[in-house]
């Protein structure tokens, strides 16, 4: 995993130069080993309250469509509507759905207009 390690530097000054800035503030540099690229973790700025995740008015679910394996019972998981129910939400509070491609496929059936001519 990622350890501390200590702030890089492209020059050999160790950042004293003019074209080279110190770490910030009250900032982490953690990298997997002490010769690899690391992150470089910024304190989060306060302003008198925490501001939340603001959900996107857009997007109203994520239907996760999947194949299930060969040969197996997919469990009823997406063989009907009463899956299409969220079953998670990610942390931006939108839910997400599984929904099996067979039950996609007969959805389109259905809902497809035939084509006039």
């Amino acid at each position: 995993g990622f350890v501390r390690q200590e702030y890089p530097y492209a020059r050999l000054n160790q950042g004293q130069g003019q074209f080279e800035p110190p770490q910030p503030p009250k900032s982490v540099y953690v990298a997997p080993s002490p010769n690899s690229m690391g992150i470089l973790l910024l304190p989060s700025e306060r302003r008198g309250r925490n501001k939340g995740v603001t959900p996107n008015p857009v997007l109203r679910s994520l239907n996760v469509v999947y194949a299930p394996p060969e040969g197996s019972d997919d469990g009823g998981s997406g063989s009907d509507a009463g899956s299409l129910e969220p079953q998670l939400v990610d942390p931006s509070s939108v839910p997400i759905s599984f929904i099996t491609q067979d039950y996609l496929e007969r959805e389109i059936k259905m809902t497809a207009t035939p084509q006039s001519t």
